[in-house]
């Protein structure tokens, strides 16, 4: 029997890929049974499966198109690409490449995946969709918790002024480097002249 493969349509929407064709969920009996739609539009194929996607019957008229196993293929390898940029942080391009990479032993799906600019806008809205919103006001950032320290378990935060005027960002072992460089060059204008001077303040200690 063919594998089922599960997947997630661009609108979200719960889909799978079975025997070369790909359906998207149609609606869902009293009894827990399953029933598809084909994807393709004005197509009248048609699929029901068990509530754990098991023992698929083919329902309802012919498809109207061939069946495309490396269709599926491609739909799938979206899918996860869609699903990790949501859960991982691993750049878009990266991720685009490591599922490319597990179709390059099928030829045919391998040809037809879309080149990383025709998708990455899709990937980065939906990456967008898990971070939180950026604030109005630098007043309303908060670091989180498990960014205020390295993996080291050293200070990441080394100096945040009221209403966060000036944030400072790095490991006492960074500001090392700084304080035994020859020149340490800050730009800014007057009005944050006095938070600088804090900066300098924290180098000249480091140093002492």
């Amino acid at each position: 029997m063919d594998q089922i493969f599960r997947f997630k349509t661009s609108r979200g929407r719960d889909a799978i890929s079975f025997n070369g064709y790909s359906y998207r969920l149609d609606r869902r009996s009293a009894s827990g049974d399953l029933f598809w739609r084909c994807l393709t539009n004005g197509c009248r194929g048609r699929l029901q499966t068990d509530e754990e996607m098991n023992q698929p019957v083919v329902r309802g008229a012919d498809h109207s198109h061939p069946s495309s196993i490396e269709d599926g293929m491609i739909r799938v390898a979206y899918t996860r690409m869609r699903e990790r940029a949501v859960a991982e942080t691993t750049p878009i391009p990266q991720i685009y490449q490591e599922e490319a990479n597990r179709l390059a032993s099928t030829e045919a799906a391998s040809a037809m995946l879309p080149v990383l600019q025709s998708i990455d806008t899709a990937l980065y809205r939906a990456r967008r969709q898990c971070l939180p919103p950026l604030p109005d006001d630098r007043a309303d950032i908060v670091v989180p918790e498990s960014l205020r320290f390295t993996e080291a378990g050293e200070s990441f935060v080394l100096l945040q002024m009221l209403n966060n005027d000036i944030m400072v960002f790095g490991s006492p072992a960074d500001f090392d480097v700084v304080c035994v460089a020859t020149h340490v060059y800050m730009d800014g204008d007057i009005d944050i002249l006095e938070y600088l001077k804090e900066v300098g303040c924290i180098i000249a200690d480091r140093m002492s």
